[in-house]
């Protein structure tokens, strides 16, 4: 019981981290931008739920679209909102040899909707300021209790060597928890993603390494854990307005594509492992861990700059 409790409030740590890492990744000096309008697809491939004596498959598509605001006060302060909705379509082989939803299949289409608020401010040329709020809710039909939000605050200094350091603190509102977490990250010449040569993003837990060729064609790999709490709708089988927490790594190559001025294409391919499905009641009780096999996925977004 000891190590489940650990293991569940590591997994809450990283997913809390993950979501702050997400924002102030960023750590170059305020610049001008421009609105970006995004669309992503990704495709699963069917893997086997290890639950008991279960021979039922899963397999889902993940579709999303969001848009990025930035907001310049002046050279040394920039604000920026983003907005992005997702939508996961499950498609369940031998639904009736599922063993934990007794045949049926446990859910159809999860979403979620988040609002992220990110302010950069420039002290110095080597010291920045970083501050951070998200709102957010995911859910399979009713939105109530779904929500979730929080906010950090971090401080970046920079070197003469190409190299950015951040560190800092946040809190996160899960549905059923309150998590303290640090924020800690470095990125190294990250100048080189809009002109030509390697990059490097370290944190806990994305890291990525990317290789620009020129200002049309990018290649990068990058590992990250991926975790989000779904309210379950009311009638649902498994577990009637409950919680489900899907927790797993993803790793891949990807290639983003220039096609013309505004308009950027990026293709993938990924691997899920460690994947994991935690099942609570509407209290955030533990029900029943379910394991998921691993599998392989393909992604493609487009993205248009304004």
């Amino acid at each position: 019981m000891k190590h489940l409790f650990f293991s569940k409030k590591m997994y809450c740590i990283f997913w809390a981290t993950m979501w702050m890492i997400s924002l102030p990744l960023m750590t170059k000096a305020a610049e001008p931008g421009s609105p970006v309008l995004s669309i992503t697809g990704e495709r699963t491939s069917g893997a086997e739920i290890d639950d008991a004596d279960s021979a039922g498959k899963a397999e889902k598509t993940c579709s999303g679209v969001s848009l990025t605001l930035p907001v310049h006060f002046d050279t040394q302060a920039r604000l920026e909102l983003k907005f992005r909705a997702d939508q996961i379509s499950y498609d369940w082989d031998d639904a009736e040899k599922i063993v934990f939803s007794n045949g049926r299949e446990p859910w159809d289409k999860l979403r979620s909707a988040d609002m992220r608020l990110k302010y950069i401010h420039n002290y110095t040329r080597y010291w920045s300021a970083l501050a951070g709020f998200n709102l957010g809710a995911a859910w399979e039909d009713e939105t109530r209790d779904s929500y979730s939000y929080g906010g950090y605050l971090a401080a970046v200094c920079r070197t003469d060597f190409n190299l950015s350091y951040f560190i800092g603190a946040g809190v996160i509102r899960k549905p059923e928890d309150v998590i303290y977490i640090p924020v800690l990250g470095m990125r190294w010449n990250s100048m080189a993603e809009n002109g030509s040569g390697w990059s490097v993003s370290l944190g806990m837990p994305r890291t990525e390494i990317r290789y620009s060729f020129n200002e049309i064609l990018a290649v990068y790999c990058n590992a990250k854990m991926d975790m989000k709490t779904y309210r379950l709708k009311d009638e649902n089988k498994v577990s009637p307005s409950g919680l489900l927490e899907i927790k797993g790594f993803t790793g891949g190559l990807f290639a983003d594509i220039h096609l013309m001025k505004p308009l950027r294409l990026s293709l993938g391919m990924t691997y899920l492992f460690g994947r994991e499905w935690e099942i609570q009641d509407k209290d955030g009780e533990t029900i029943q861990d379910v394991d998921i096999e691993d599998a392989l996925g393909a992604s493609v977004g487009l993205s248009w700059i304004f």
